[in-house]
């Protein structure tokens, strides 16, 4: 796992928007699959891809020269706690799981052209 996470952390922004994609339409596969035996190589790529959005995503938010761990924690804690809370509410709302889920869904997808510059002087 060391391999992949070192290979996964070279990503650049073009590469992750086509791998962002795929993970997109991985998910939605896997929301309408029946077939169990077809399950197995769908969770393998959806997992390949949380792992190298997350990594992205974490490269994108920490701040390397800084090595400012408070403010990291705070900011991913924050995102945790209101995108939980978006969460909930949609589903108190909307009271339909699949629609939450694809909801999400385009929300990953939507997180992959999100290009946030990052100061690191």
């Amino acid at each position: 796992s060391i391999i992949s996470i070192y290979l996964f952390s070279r990503i650049n922004s073009k590469k992750f928007r086509i791998i962002n994609t795929l993970l997109s339409i991985v998910l939605i596969i896997k929301l309408n699959i029946n077939n169990i035996s077809s399950l197995v190589p769908i969770v393998i790529l959806e997992g390949i891809g949380i792992k190298v959005f997350e990594i992205f995503s974490t490269k994108n938010i920490y701040n390397i020269k800084r090595k400012e761990v408070v403010s990291y924690l705070i900011i991913v804690e924050f995102i945790f706690c209101f995108t939980s809370f978006l969460i909930f509410i949609l589903f108190y709302f909307l009271n339909n799981l699949k629609l939450i889920l694809y909801i999400s869904i385009l929300f990953i997808f939507l997180c992959g052209f999100i290009n946030v510059k990052i100061d690191n002087n």
